[in-house]
């Protein structure tokens, strides 16, 4: 990811941080505590991708496909595009 990429993603991901607590606050003031921690615990993960972004490194939380000769799951033939989630 290229530094004015990464700046971006920063700021993205910043102002989720800010949407779901400001969200958070709102559901709280309503008396609505489960969606409310819902809330902030997207504004937790957010934050955390911004803090990775901003150190350089990838987000892991994402689905991605990954060219893999390995067999599938009942060990026929090769599956060479396997896709999972790395969280």
């Amino acid at each position: 990811m290229s530094p004015e990429n990464r700046t971006v993603a920063v700021e993205e991901e910043l102002t989720s941080v800010e949407e779901n607590l400001a969200a958070g606050r709102a559901l709280i003031d309503l008396g609505l505590l489960r969606p409310a921690m819902t809330r902030v615990y997207y504004a937790v993960f957010h934050a955390a991708r911004a803090l990775l972004f901003a150190e350089g490194l990838e987000s892991p939380h994402q689905g991605t496909l990954e060219e893999r000769p390995s067999a599938d799951r009942f060990g026929s033939s090769p599956n060479p595009m396997k896709v999972f989630c790395t969280s």
